[in-house]
């Protein structure tokens, strides 16, 4: 099995290994605020990071391509991760830059940047890509919603019925 490795100018390196057995070497100051990096994160008794080049973080959620959009989101972001600004506010709009980057397909690579946002903590991308699906979504029926999003409808039509029937309560 060969693994690709990439390389990133930074300063407190670690290694991330995705799904697909990609390596990144990726900047540990920006990826604290991420809990389940922080938590795999080795520290020394005076709170000091270590990491042996052996060792790497698994993300075995997330694959390569996915890594590589949600590494360009924190490089980006650097100084909000680390100085804990980024909060999206969900009434603002995105900034260009931010609605520029998730112009992606909502059916495989946006869907799936924000399940992996949500797993990997990182709130700012996963808010914007939560706002981003909201906007595309709007003012769609529920088939064409399935339709952009790649979902099976598994309801029965007794079930479509009954569903309808008790929405109509709240109209």
């Amino acid at each position: 099995m060969m693994l690709k490795i990439y390389k990133y100018k930074m300063c407190n390196l670690i290694t991330i290994k995705t799904s697909d057995d990609h390596l990144f070497i990726v900047d540990a100051i920006m990826y604290k605020k991420s809990r389940i990096i922080a938590d795999m994160l080795d520290l020394d008794e005076k709170g000091q990071l270590y990491m042996t080049e052996d060792r790497f973080i698994p993300l075995i959620n997330i694959n390569s391509k996915i890594f590589e959009l949600i590494n360009r989101y924190v490089i980006y972001h650097q100084n909000d991760m680390i100085q804990d600004k980024l909060s999206i506010n969900i009434d603002i709009n995105l900034s260009d830059w931010d609605n520029d980057f998730l112009c992606l397909d909502p059916k495989t690579t946006l869907s799936k940047l924000m399940i992996a946002a949500n797993y990997m903590e990182i709130d700012g991308l996963f808010k914007a890509c939560v706002k981003k699906i909201t906007y595309l979504i709007r003012d769609k029926n529920p088939e064409e919603i399935r339709l952009m999003l790649g979902i099976q409808n598994n309801l029965t039509l007794e079930q479509e019925l009954k569903i309808k029937t008790n929405m109509k309560i709240f109209l």
